[in-house]
């Protein structure tokens, strides 16, 4: 009875006993709830702005994704009209009346020199042989094949260092021999002294023993003209018809049809 009459009294407090040490005891820790508060409040605004950032940070990720596609779309469209147009200009191009022609895509490039070869995916299997020339569109000359496998062949360009070919300035007639110039472009040699070229005059291509079927092929335009070191003939520096890195497709010339 006595323990309940004491823990009513401390329940009622009638007599105001025990206020003063409740305000002690609040004053003493309402500093440390306060803090507690303020503490609370900042490190709940500090995950409030931490949750925004991680939220744009996803934004901004899935933007780039999306932007990474867009361009990968776009590329693929324009690889498929570049296709398409290299389709229909090749369908009115092909020379059916004078030659008999494989084509042939480009699968593979010299990768220490750009302009030595390329390798295109016709074989030993589809006819293919060594010393068969190669041609782009209808009248210019690329290289000859220099070695087949099964699937797939290697064409010596003739910017190739290792390309040599005889050429012919169509209003002198002359002939003139032409060498690659390391991938980058072909070089003309034994030019007589007093003949006169013209900038931008293109060469043609004249038939040999080991290619009889390369008569009036396109070679490269003539850029510039020097006088040789014992100043009795000149060379003339040769930009090819096409552009050995951007090649794309070939055809094979495996027979010369009668006319």
């Amino acid at each position: 009875m006595v323990l309940f009459v004491i823990l009513v009294a401390l329940i009622l407090n009638p007599f105001k006993v025990g206020d003063g040490l409740r305000n002690i005891i609040g004053n003493f820790f309402n500093p440390v709830t306060s803090y507690g508060a303020s503490l609370g409040s900042s490190i709940s605004t500090t995950f409030q702005n931490i949750g925004r950032l991680t939220s744009v940070e996803a934004q901004r990720r899935a933007l780039q994704s999306e932007v990474a596609s867009l361009k990968t779309s776009i590329a693929t469209t324009d690889k498929m009209a570049e296709e398409n147009q290299r389709l229909r200009k090749a369908l009115n191009l092909i020379p059916k009346h004078k030659y008999s022609l494989v084509g042939a895509d480009i699968i593979g490039y010299d990768l220490q020199s750009v302009g030595e070869w390329v390798l295109i995916n016709r074989g030993r299997k589809d006819g293919i042989e060594v010393g068969m020339n190669t041609i782009l569109d209808k009248d210019i000359l690329v290289g000859h094949v220099s070695e087949v496998f099964d699937k797939s062949a290697r064409v010596q360009l003739i910017t190739s260092k290792k390309s040599i070919l005889g050429a012919l300035e169509p209003s002198s007639m002359t002939k003139f021999i032409v060498t690659g110039d390391h991938g980058l472009g072909m070089i003309a040699t034994e030019i007589p002294r007093d003949l006169d070229l013209e900038i931008g005059t293109t060469l043609l291509s004249i038939k040999s023993e080991r290619s009889p079927n390369i008569q009036d092929l396109g070679i490269g335009t003539i850029k510039e003209v020097t006088p040789t070191q014992d100043n009795l003939t000149q060379q003339a520096a040769l930009e090819p018809l096409f552009t050995p890195s951007k090649l794309r497709q070939v055809y094979v010339i495996t027979a010369t049809l009668l006319q």
